[in-house]
């Protein structure tokens, strides 16, 4: 079974899931997202993703 991992410290994001009543772990890693200014908006949000997946993984 694969775990969920919220790699954010977002209230409302935390609440959705609880709302689901799905299993969780927060582990919101920093990132400076000034390092990713010159993407687009399609892009910031896939290079946040990578970025948060790789901090994560090292963390786990």
């Amino acid at each position: 079974m694969h775990k969920i991992i919220l790699a954010s410290t977002s209230n409302a994001r935390k609440a959705l899931l609880e709302t689901i009543k799905l299993p969780f772990n927060i582990a919101a890693p920093t990132l400076d997202e000034l390092h990713y200014r010159n993407k687009t908006p399609s892009g910031l949000a896939i290079a946040l993703a990578q970025a948060n997946d790789e901090v994560i993984r090292v963390m786990a």
